[in-house]
């Protein structure tokens, strides 16, 4: 079987790859296309996220998705990913940064934990919530 790419499939930074970093901690990061020397990187974290959502094919036919109630374009570019993302084995996520760019990823499994991981509170967090 392939190894399925992680990439933004709609909205800003479409065709860009999604990767795992690992460097300074343990987050996705979008690799934005450019020339060759002037590629960029847009680092998903709790502090470039303003919001995201994991799409699924019940958000899409209700219209129940946040990020995409008012942007009838991306929501139509959008659909394909999310009702052939079961038989694909990949998830999509809807992201609104905090600069109101909205980008939607295709994931595979282990990136999709991985982006989880990242939005979750610390556990020492939840004790001082307490």
């Amino acid at each position: 079987m392939a190894k399925i790419k992680s990439i933004v499939v709609a909205g800003d930074y479409k065709g860009s790859e999604v990767i795992s970093t690992k460097f300074l901690g343990n987050y996705l990061t979008i690799m934005i296309k450019g020339s060759f020397l002037s590629s960029q990187a847009m680092d998903i974290t709790r502090r470039s996220v303003a919001m995201y959502e994991i799409l699924d094919e019940e958000m899409m036919e209700s219209n129940a998705s946040k990020i995409l109630e008012e942007e009838e374009d991306l929501r139509e570019q959008t659909s394909p990913f999310v009702f052939s993302a079961p038989e694909k084995g990949t998830y999509v996520v809807a992201i609104k940064f905090k600069d109101e760019r909205v980008s939607i990823l295709e994931l595979d499994e282990k990136k999709l934990l991985q982006f989880i991981e990242t939005f979750q509170k610390p556990s020492i967090l939840n004790y001082l919530d307490s």
